[in-house]
């Protein structure tokens, strides 16, 4: 029983895999979405969402074939300036801390960078209480039926 529910789960994944990249084929033959739409019988907002899929997979896919490249050329890299670094060269250490804060980055296992803002005099930042006197004033207006008060952009 559960292996008939994982068998069509499996096999609407693969029609969905398939029917996604049939649309991004078509996209790129130069079709519009409405007329990848027509061509496959299916709504323009599944079409979209089809093609954006297909562009997402082969992101997917192209980001960890890049994480790979970027790890290669930063590890050769270091092997190149190792002797350089270890010998005092302020140049090759500067770089090499450089590659190893690169390195940290991509691997995710530097601490988070904490960023504060502040409002006037170093104080808090005082969101609250602006946007309650301006939600008071846009209440004012709309019940006594007066214009919007609030700045509009553009």
């Amino acid at each position: 029983m559960k292996k008939e529910g994982a068998r069509r789960r499996l096999q609407r994944r693969v029609a969905m895999a398939e029917a996604d990249s049939q649309a991004l084929e078509l996209a790129k033959r130069g079709l519009t979405q409405r007329e990848i739409a027509r061509a496959t019988s299916e709504s323009l907002g599944n079409v979209n969402k089809r093609i954006t899929r297909a562009l997402q997979a082969i992101r997917t896919a192209n980001a960890g074939e890049a994480f790979q490249i970027d790890l290669q050329r930063i590890e050769r890299m270091w092997a190149g300036l190792w002797d350089s670094a270890t010998k005092g060269d302020p140049k090759a250490v500067l770089a090499g801390v450089r590659l190893l804060e690169r390195r940290a980055r991509m691997f995710g296992y530097d601490a988070p960078e904490r960023h504060e803002h502040s409002g006037p005099d170093g104080g808090p930042v005082e969101l609250h209480d602006e946007l309650l006197r301006r939600l008071a004033r846009l209440a004012s207006a709309l019940t006594e039926g007066a214009p919007n008060p609030e700045p509009q952009p553009g």
